[in-house]
Parts: structure tokens; C-alpha cells; sequence
């Protein structure tokens, strides 16, 4: 086995950033999609690169892609019975890899349940945010079978390029950073469709307040800042606030409170995002990224 190969299966967003940070360390990266402007979008990478990366070049299966691979990053849809059916496809090419997959809320023990032990024990998840170039978290989920060599490999590779490996001690469904997300955006959407502020006013909340702080210190250490005498006595400070706030209930993604919202949000960002938008994210993740590097 090449512990200088890694696998990238699914060549979407994630994968071809995923694919992009790891040529950029100098990793040989093979990667393989069953869409048909695959060719393109390696190109577009490639070009991309430094001079001293090596190319990503495209596999014709998913068998060629993982051949010889130490690591395999799946970045498949996110549907159980996919993620199942890909998982034995990698294991029956490469039963020696180890499979990290970028799954969102899937959780591995299921991915892993028709898997004999030794190949479960070389699966988890490896959850990055968008873009996984640029933002350093990459959340580790262990199965009811993942061994612990196997997760504490998967954490020091991840460490080696500069990225923010979270161990989660179990499983649990949207891991860490998504049930967060999902209580933050259930209360987006129900300010936004109460008419309360707009979509724009409701970013701008976030990002000139608890966006800058979360990034330096997280929501459980700021309170513990807050006051002198720690966490518990913030609780206490804050509570005649926070308690009076009623609890709303959960979005329907699917329904009419999601198609309101939508109408909202395209009137102050568009009905999808311009390339321009997409450019100016990425430069300012950059910058930043840089600046918590100094953390």
C-alpha cells in the first residue's frame, strides 16, 4: 500500500476541494465520478495547482481509484443504501484501506453493518465543512466497530495538513457542528419569516458578532469569560435574558416555511449563488483561516 495515494470518490464540491488540499501536500490523488464533465472539472483543479503539486488524475472505476490507496475519501449522496453499497465496493478493491467518509449525518455503524468486522474497524466518518480547503474542522464519528488505531491514524494525517480534527467519543446524528447549525438556522428562518429583519440584516446579526467571536472562542468558553466566576455564574447572569425567549418549533425544510424563507433570501442574495459571491467567500475564508492559524 502507497501511504502517498489517497482515493478521492465523488469528484462534487467536496470532493474536489478535498482533492485539491491533498495534491497541494504533495499527496498522488486518484479520483473517479460517473459525471460526464469529470474531465473538465480535473483540468479547472489541475490548473489550479503550484507547479511543485503533482496532478490529480481520473480513475475509470471506483476499483482503479482505491487500488493501492492508503486512504479513500467517499463523497458519495448522502443515502444510506449508497454509502453501504460504495463502502463494500472500496473494501472488495482495497480490504487494507482506511474509509473515511465525508458523510453529513449518516451514522457509521449503519454504513458499516454489512461489513465483516475487520473492514468496519478501518471505517468512519470524516465530516468536513464547505469548502474542506479552506475551513479547518473535519469531524471524527466512530462506529460501534472503529477501531481506535484507526481513528487516531485518520486524526494525525488530518493534523499533518494544518486541519482541526474533533473526536467525537460515540455516534450521533448530525454530529457536532450540524446540530448546531440546525438550531441556529430553525431560528434564521422563523425571525425571517416573522417579518422580524431581513435575510441580509439577520447575516450581518451573525457575522459582526457571534460570527468573530465563535471563530476565536467557542459558545462554552465565552460564557465561561463572561464573568469572573465562570460558566455556571454566567448561566445565572444570563438566565432572567434568555429564559423569557420561547422555545420555536422545528423548520420543515420541505414545506411552505422553507419556500417563504427562500423568496427572502433570493430578494437580498439571489435565487442561487454568482460565481462572484462564491469568489469573494472564498478569498475571505482564506484570510481567515490564515489569521486562526495564529490561534
Amino acid at each position: 500500500m502507497d501511504t502517498n495515494t489517497i482515493a478521492v470518490i465523488g469528484y462534487g464540491t467536496i470532493g474536489e476541494s478535498f482533492a485539491q488540499l491533498y495534491a497541494e501536500h504533495g499527496y498522488s490523488v486518484k479520483v473517479t465520478d460517473i459525471r460526464d464533465d469529470i474531465d473538465e472539472l480535473i483540468a479547472a483543479t489541475n490548473a489550479r495547482l503550484g507547479e511543485d503539486s503533482p496532478a490529480i488524475t481520473k480513475a475509470d472505476s471506483v476499483a482503479e481509484a482505491v487500488e493501492g490507496a492508503f486512504l479513500v475519501q467517499e463523497n458519495g449522496p448522502e443515502r444510506l443504501d449508497f454509502k453501504q453499497q460504495m463502502v463494500g465496493e472500496i473494501f472488495a478493491a482495497n480490504p487494507e484501506a482506511l474509509v473515511a467518509s465525508s458523510s453529513s449525518a449518516l451514522l457509521p455503524t449503519d454504513i458499516a453493518q454489512d461489513l465483516p468486522d475487520e473492514q468496519a474497524s478501518r471505517l468512519l466518518i470524516a465530516h468536513p465543512f464547505n469548502p474542506p480547503r479552506l475551513l479547518p474542522l473535519i469531524e471524527l464519528v466512530p462506529g460501534e466497530r472503529t477501531a481506535k488505531e484507526s481513528m487516531d491514524t485518520v486524526r494525525a494525517f488530518y493534523e499533518k495538513l494544518g486541519k482541526v480534527p474533533v473526536t467525537l467519543n460515540r455516534e450521533i446524528e448530525g454530529y457536532i457542528a450540524n446540530r448546531l447549525q440546525k438550531r441556529v438556522l430553525d431560528e434564521a428562518v422563523y425571525l425571517l419569516n416573522e417579518g422580524i429583519a431581513s435575510a441580509a440584516d439577520i447575516d450581518a446579526a451573525m457575522k459582526n458578532s457571534l460570527g468573530i467571536r465563535w471563530s476565536v472562542v467557542g459558545p462554552l468558553e465565552a460564557l465561561n469569560q463572561t464573568t469572573p466566576r465562570g460558566f455556571a455564574a454566567t448561566l445565572e447572569f444570563v438566565k432572567p435574558s434568555f429564559q423569557d425567549i420561547p422555545d420555536i418549533p422545528a423548520i420543515d425544510y420541505t414545506g411552505e416555511e422553507a419556500k417563504a424563507a427562500a423568496a427572502k433570501v433570493a430578494k437580498d442574495f439571489g435565487e442561487t449563488a454568482s460565481p462572484e459571491s462564491l469568489a469573494h467567500r472564498d478569498e475571505y475564508l482564506e484570510r481567515v483561516a490564515k489569521a486562526l492559524e495564529e490561534r
